[in-house]
């Protein structure tokens, strides 16, 4: 489990890095419309294959788990509070600090997303819990 988690950061960093690369593709030609458009594909076919390894080995069965389904709350409420945190505006002057600020602003929004991201993978591989409460005993 620790190797699919081992892909997930970097996956997603360098993920998120080809995404602001592509944002910055110019769109005056049709070789350049061509190449964005091939980088988005690329960009999505990289998207699922990565989340193929990371969920590697989930179960069904998990979605009977409450611990999951908390995940995915979990997931819901970072997605709300990274809207919020990227959206907020700080009262900075200079250019430098409003860079640092929207950096930071980013990259903690990121961090949400990606550790709740993490979390509904982590859960959806682990074992279901045959754990009823009741505890035998014995030798």
């Amino acid at each position: 489990m620790r190797t699919r988690m081992a892909w997930a950061v970097p996956g997603h960093l360098v993920l998120l890095g080809v995404f602001f690369w592509w944002t910055g593709i110019p769109d005056a030609t049709r070789s350049q419309v061509l190449l964005s458009a091939a980088a988005a594909i690329a960009w999505l076919a990289a998207f699922v294959i990565l989340q193929r390894k990371i969920f590697e080995g989930a179960k069904w069965e998990a979605v009977r788990q409450p611990k999951l389904w908390a995940a995915i709350v979990l997931f819901a409420a970072s997605l709300i509070a990274a809207n919020l945190i990227a959206n907020w505006l700080p009262n900075v002057a200079g250019l430098g600090w409003q860079l640092a600020s929207m950096a930071l602003r980013f990259g903690l929004a990121w961090l949400l997303i990606n550790a709740a991201w993490c979390a509904i993978a982590w859960q959806a591989g682990l074992p279901p819990s045959e754990d009823d409460g009741l505890t035998v005993s014995g030798d």
